[in-house]
């Protein structure tokens, strides 16, 4: 059995991976992925705090976005360059 709440927050970092300029809200996060906020800016937290998403302030509010300098973020375009180069 799969649990739901992981393929969201899959489909979250694969929305911060495949455009290296998506910027997100945590209720913008919440809104792309069915999570809830809390939840969202939980997840979001939690990826920056592992080095591969980063944050700014603007006001109240802090964006999210992916840190292209991430070995994560290298090491996913990488993979998906191949991918692609295999199926064509």
């Amino acid at each position: 059995m799969i649990n739901t709440s992981s393929i969201k927050f899959g489909l979250l970092l694969d929305y911060f991976f495949r455009n290296e300029k998506a910027v997100l809200s945590a209720p913008a996060a919440a809104g792309l992925s069915g999570l809830g906020v809390k939840r969202a800016l939980g997840a979001l937290e939690m990826l920056e705090n592992a080095g591969v998403l980063r944050s700014m302030r603007c006001g109240r509010t802090r964006f999210y976005s992916a840190d292209t300098r991430s070995i994560y973020y290298r090491h996913y375009r990488w993979g998906a360059h191949r991918a692609a180069r295999m199926l064509n």
